[in-house]
């Protein structure tokens, strides 16, 4: 009769019944998941966030524990203030190449190599914008992302933490936001080559001297303050690397994946690629055409003339 006891209170606490159908006492089943101890020994489970690197990463340095007597600690605000930091001038850049677009019309008109340049300059101005507009974009998305809580945001410092949590934002964020800056520059240099060349060809020759000086030092300057890449390049390496996790893997290692929509972008930037090869081949030809041109032309010139 006493065993039979027992044994109905060990079954009242397999099946999860209240406490007040057992006694108090230590009679406790030590394999029952119900009992005290194994509740104080069950962990809480991982930290937000701890699913989403599991696999080492592909951008160096990011997996790297360095043994510096720096205290990891939560870096959420430092990350939403450098995101925010980041969206400001990439929406100066984005309005600025927007109000250039336009001020260089194309004309039927215009002779081979300025038809060229004028394409050349609405293609860097739009690349301009779009990226200014993207890096812009993307900042928002990763306040927004880093408010949610659902990384873990314990770290060394908030460059591994964004790298680590919230690479594809981070990545999109710098690539876009620096190839903005580029190609808004490198337009300002055609339309000066294009406005100032034809009446006062050596300063024009200056004025792009000095864009070009200014484009190299941007780079320049931009991979000697490098930590986790090697160069500009490298980043946008890392960046497309990512990018195509998202769009071709079911089940990247962080956030979702692309689906329909990037597989749609994919399919529009290749489109506008092979119209873009054509234009180019297009002037290259007229190109060679002119120049060969002048060649015979020059040999025709008598020599006493």
């Amino acid at each position: 009769m006493i065993l039979k006891l027992m044994n109905s209170r060990t079954s009242f606490r397999r099946r999860g019944l209240p406490s007040e159908l057992a006694d108090d006492g230590d009679d406790s089943d030590p394999e029952s998941p119900m009992s005290s101890t194994d509740d104080e020994k069950k962990p809480l489970g991982p930290p937000p966030g701890r699913h989403l690197h599991k696999r080492k990463s592909f951008i160096p340095g990011v997996d790297d524990e360095r043994k510096d007597g720096v205290t990891p600690q939560d870096q959420t605000a430092e990350a939403i203030n450098f995101f925010g930091n980041e969206r400001t001038p990439a929406a100066l850049i984005a309005g600025s190449a927007l109000s250039i677009m336009y001020a260089f019309p194309l004309q039927k008109s215009d002779a081979s190599d300025i038809a060229f340049i004028k394409r050349l300059y609405l293609l860097l101005a739009t690349c301009a914008f779009l990226n200014g507009l993207i890096a812009v974009y993307t900042s928002s998305l990763a306040i927004t992302r880093l408010l949610a809580k659902v990384h873990n945001p314990i770290s060394r410092d908030a460059l591994v933490m964004m790298l680590r949590e919230t690479p594809i934002y981070y990545l999109g964020a710098r690539a876009h936001f620096l190839t903005s800056l580029l190609c808004f520059v490198a337009a300002l240099t055609l339309r000066m080559w294009a406005e100032y060349s034809e009446q006062t060809p050596r300063f024009a020759r200056a004025l792009v001297c000095l864009c070009g000086a200014c484009l190299a030092y941007q780079l320049a300057l931009y991979n000697m303050t490098l930590v986790h890449f090697h160069s500009f390049f490298h980043l946008w390496y890392c960046y497309l690397r990512c990018l195509f996790e998202h769009t071709f893997t079911r089940k990247p290692k962080v956030g979702k994946s692309a689906g329909f929509s990037g597989l749609l972008a994919l399919v529009l930037i290749a489109i506008a690629m092979v119209d873009l090869l054509h234009i180019g081949t297009y002037y290259t030809k007229e190109g060679v055409a002119t120049v060969m041109n002048a060649t015979l032309l020059a040999d025709n010139v008598p020599t006493g003339s």
